[in-house]
């Protein structure tokens, strides 16, 4: 059994985070990254990058340290996915019509 992060979770049921996982956190912020300074723009993309980042880090954060149950984790990824969703929509929408 690989070592928990979170206690939150009965016996069996702990949500589990390795290495790995933690690796292919940074591997995908850091193509986030490198895809914006090779953008047109590359300072605006960079730091509207950076800024987004943080977002995917505090669902995360506030979904290991606040789910008692399995249920709530995963409602609270669930609804954060909405959200982010609904973001991604409004930015689309600007985009669009700017």
């Amino acid at each position: 059994m690989r070592p928990c992060l979170s206690g939150a979770f009965g016996k069996g049921e702990r949500l589990d985070m390795g290495k790995n996982d933690l690796g292919q956190v940074v591997a995908r912020v850091l193509v986030c990254l490198v895809s914006a300074l090779l953008s047109d723009i590359p300072a605006y993309s960079f730091g509207e990058a950076l800024a987004w980042v943080r977002f995917p880090l505090f669902v995360m954060a506030s979904a290991f340290w606040l789910a008692k149950d399995r249920r709530v984790f995963t409602a609270m990824i669930l609804m954060s996915f909405i959200g982010l969703m609904v973001m991604l929509g409004i930015l689309t929408a600007e985009i669009l019509l700017s």
